[in-house]
């Protein structure tokens, strides 16, 4: 794919321009947002009643194999609904929250959306 037709993906802007006395420059886009989902888990479940075997992410096993290991939406909603349970079981939440100490993984990511 050319670059010209990259871009023809994306929406042709309508932005006005404000050039201020101080030298601002504002854009401003014409264009009224689309609604939006309020929270990180509820893009997630709406995502995962649309596509819930689509990927949302995936890592490398840590054997010889190198395989890479995908988290379906469908699969990650379930997990992080059962550690929301446990979280809220446990007496976890805003005035007691939960410190991830991990590097990067499906798993940090699950605990994260729990």
């Amino acid at each position: 794919m050319t670059r010209l037709a990259e871009l023809q993906i994306f929406a042709t802007p309508d932005t006005e321009m404000e050039r201020r006395p101080d030298g601002t420059i504002l854009l401003s886009s014409r264009l009224a947002l689309p609604e939006w989902e309020r929270s990180i888990p509820a893009v997630l479940r709406k995502r995962a009643a649309e596509h819930p075997d689509r990927p949302l992410a995936a890592q490398r096993e840590r054997d010889r194999d190198g395989r890479w290991v995908p988290l379906s939406y469908g699969e990650a909603t379930r997990k992080a609904d059962t550690l929301a349970g446990v979280f809220r079981d446990l007496g976890l939440g805003p005035e007691k929250p939960v410190m991830i100490l991990s590097g990067n993984s499906l798993e940090h990511l699950l605990v994260s959306l729990g």
